[in-house]
């Protein structure tokens, strides 16, 4: 007959000592992370939803987008629950007890908090949408199928109410001007100082 094989219960940790500590930090280090990752999930998902409402309502016959006429489609993007707003607040708000006013719809209360951060979004840091001024990206957005996990592969770019041109591309190119005519200048100089001697 051979050995019965003993069960092993977990020791007991100290709550005090190192090892407790260690365990609690792993915890703690598991828990970020997936509140990250879920995080970047959501963020895929608002993208995604935002980029199927583009990829609807672009014109078919276009296959690049100005600066100017991206502006357009986001203000009509910032606009698309416009109707339905003025419809709930067109709706007299039933009298509660004693003659007060009851709290406005709940529906009525995320369209606008929705339409107020999107406003926000778009004249303070940018709203990031689908580069419709590179053709490529216009003619992935309109074969994506609407996946999620597809999201990134789609050029996305941020666009703020007023900058009507590209910052970066002006920067770099006012700068790459300055440097070629100083170093220009800088040529003529030298050419002028070697000539004299």
């Amino acid at each position: 007959m051979g050995k019965l094989e003993k069960k092993k219960e977990p020791k007991l940790v100290h709550p005090n000592s190192r090892k407790a500590a260690a365990i609690v930090k792993k915890k703690i280090k598991t828990a970020r992370r997936e509140q990250k990752k879920e995080r970047g999930h959501q963020h895929l998902r608002l993208l995604s939803e935002r980029l199927v409402w583009f990829r609807d309502n672009l014109p078919a016959e276009k296959q690049r987008f100005t600066v100017e006429q991206t502006h357009q489609l986001i203000e009509q993007y910032i606009a698309r629950h416009t109707a339905e707003l003025e419809q709930l607040r067109g709706r007299a708000a039933p009298r509660g007890p004693a003659g007060r006013r009851a709290k406005p719809p709940q529906r009525l209360a995320a369209l606008e908090a929705t339409l107020r951060a999107e406003t926000d979004e778009f004249t303070q840091g940018g709203i990031e949408v689908a580069d419709l001024t590179n053709e490529e990206a216009v003619l992935y957005l309109r074969a994506w199928d609407g996946q999620v996990k597809l999201v990134p592969q789609i050029k996305t770019r941020r666009f703020i109410r007023g900058r009507l041109a590209e910052p970066a591309a002006n920067k770099a190119s006012e700068t790459g001007q300055q440097m070629a005519e100083e170093a220009v200048s800088g040529e003529s100089e030298t050419e002028e100082m070697n000539g004299d001697s």
